[in-house]
């Protein structure tokens, strides 16, 4: 059976996907941009790695006329000789985009156990990097689509869903992806052209944004706490102390098992030196301005 590929880098690693589908492998294409490995002069000490998978489209699910969401496929990662690691079978194009998704997340984190990888959605202009945390259903997803689409826009999308920070350094690195909404953003926020709806969830590719060139890692300059726990404690914009700043990343740390003491001296150290500020729930448009201001005045 001939197997199309294609190949795409997430830090320094090399993730290659070989299928029969080339239906799937066009939607793949669409959530995760092909893109340069980390620029040497930045990421010299991020060891090179690869990631292996195969695809397949279910023979019993081939009929051509069927829609991505009602077609089953089965996703295998490989090793470099192709035998089997792990496997997911009977898979929806929702479900496939899941379990990659996740799949190259948790080999990214045995990999780079040096990073500290926290939840959250990462843009950046030339001068400043910004990371917006806070649990699902928070709005952070909304939020960058709102800072990285309008035409004339400084912000770049580094990141939807994860950010992968040198805790040294402050560096924060791409992890380029679609961003992925569960409804349609709020008015009057809309859909960008080429946006995808799969199982009644909405995927952007970054070509529609903005500024959708390969970005640069960067440095970490403020943190923004999206609906969080402080809301009560601490007005619209305000900053948070250095002890809540640090709960608020050890929160959102996926890999804390990785660094010493459970990833809580990295937290404090790095909320010593990022401010972390609170945006409680409000209007879409008023949390963008709100972040621009305070980028702006304190990290300009």
């Amino acid at each position: 059976m001939e197997l199309n590929s294609f190949r795409f880098t997430l830090l320094n690693s090399e993730i290659q996907i070989r299928s029969n589908s080339a239906a799937a492998l066009k939607l793949i294409k669409q959530v995760w941009p092909a893109t340069p490995k980390v620029d040497s002069a930045l990421g010299s000490s991020l060891k090179a790695f690869r990631q292996c998978y195969t695809l397949y489209q279910n023979p019993d699910d081939a009929c051509a006329d069927q829609a991505h969401a009602e077609q089953a496929y089965t996703l295998r990662r490989v090793d470099e000789a192709g035998t089997t690691l792990e496997s997911f079978t009977g898979l929806r194009a929702e479900q496939l985009l899941f379990h990659l998704d996740k799949a190259i997340l948790m080999q990214l984190q045995r990999d780079y156990p040096e990073l500290y990888f926290l939840h959250g959605a990462v843009l950046a202009t030339a001068k400043q990097g910004i990371l917006l945390t806070g649990s699902s259903g928070a709005g952070k997803s909304s939020l960058a689509l709102a800072l990285s689409a309008p035409a004339d826009t400084p912000w770049q999308l580094l990141s939807d869903e994860l950010a992968p920070l040198n805790p040294v350094d402050q560096l924060v690195y791409p992890y380029w992806r679609a961003i992925g909404l569960k409804q349609k953003p709020p008015a009057p926020l809309t859909l960008p052209a080429g946006s995808l709806e799969i199982s009644n969830r909405f995927h952007i590719p970054v070509s529609a944004l903005r500024h959708n060139n390969p970005p640069r890692p960067r440095r970490l300059d403020a943190v923004f706490s999206i609906a969080g726990q402080f809301d009560q404690r601490y007005a619209a914009g305000e900053m948070l102390s250095t002890a809540d700043s640090a709960m608020i990343l050890l929160r959102n740390v996926l890999n804390s098992l990785a660094h010493d003491g459970g990833g809580m001296a990295a937290a404090i150290a790095l909320a010593a030196k990022i401010p972390c500020f609170n945006i409680p729930r409000m209007p879409i448009l008023e949390a963008r301005q709100m972040i621009q201001q305070i980028t702006q005045s304190h990290c300009g």
